[in-house]
This record gives structure tokens, sequence and C-alpha cells, in this order.
């Protein structure tokens, strides 16, 4: 199971989407921090991969003051996985329209796969996608 958080409506992502599934990859959605913690509580054995985009909003899980009015909100995400010793292992993947230097170094340095949707394919982040999982 791949699961994604990215606030984006479904329309804007439906060509990803689309080619994931129809490469037989279950993906489950989630639009916010607080709806992304809960299906990751609930199925974190299953996910394979996160997909997550860097700026979306914030919630109870996370807080404007951490996360800079939202805009490192993706960022406290990952911290939080990666604090948590049941999905410290759990791949992570960055699809986003956010181009600013530092969030790519952020996500370089810790080995995370950042792609800028307007730059990205959608053969692009399957191949990222089939490379991540299947290795």
């Amino acid at each position: 199971m791949i699961l994604w958080l990215d606030d984006d409506n479904d329309s804007s992502l439906m060509g990803y989407l689309d080619e994931i599934r129809d490469n037989n990859y279950l993906v489950k959605r989630s639009q916010t921090p607080d709806e992304f913690f809960n299906d990751l509580n609930k199925n974190y054995r299953n996910v394979q991969l996160i997909i997550m985009d860097i700026m979306i909003p914030t919630g109870n899980k996370i807080t404007p003051e951490e996360s800079k009015s939202g805009l490192i909100t993706g960022q406290c995400v990952i911290n939080k996985i990666k604090q948590d010793n049941l999905t410290t292992n759990i791949p992570i993947l960055i699809l986003t329209v956010v181009e600013r230097q530092e969030a790519n170094t952020w996500a370089t340095e810790r080995n995370i796969p950042y792609l800028i949707k307007s730059k990205t394919f959608v053969d692009e982040l399957l191949t990222q996608i089939k490379r991540i999982i299947e290795g």
C-alpha cells in the first residue's frame, strides 16, 4: 500500500493516481496530517511507501507554529514518521510544487527523493515508485 499525503484535489493528481493504480499499487490518499496519521496508525504494517507534499495544512498533530504556518508541514510530518519506531523504516518520496532549495537540500540530506510536480511526468514518478518498492 502507498499512503499519499497531499492537500491538492483529486483531479490535479488523477494522472498520477490512475497510472499508479493501473500498475497494481493500492493508494490511500489523505489531505491533512491528522487524516494521514490516522491512516498510518491503522495500516503501518502494510505501507510500502509514503508519497507526500511539503506545503500542506496543519492540524492537531502538526501546529502552525512548528510548521511555519504550513510552509514546512510535510517536513514536520516526516520528522514524526522517522521518530516512531513502528514507521521509521517506511520509505518516503516527496512530490511537491515547492521549489525552495532549502527544502530540496533537507530532503537530500535524509535520502528522500524530491520531485517537483511541474517537472515530473507520470512515468518518472512510477519509475521512482517501482525503484523504491521493488528494489
